[in-house]
């Protein structure tokens, strides 16, 4: 993994943290490309 994803995914943790409670799908629905990226990553 380099450093960008790395950056990615502390930036999607760091939003998932601070977000009001209920906007999670929201936030993950922006990063889909990432989430659907480390999904694979357990295979």
């Amino acid at each position: 993994m380099d450093e960008r994803s790395v950056q990615a995914y502390l930036s999607l943790i760091q939003e998932l943290l601070n977000c009001p409670g209920g906007e999670e799908n929201a936030i993950l629905n922006c990063y889909q490309e990432l989430v659907d990226e480390a999904d694979g990553l357990g295979r």
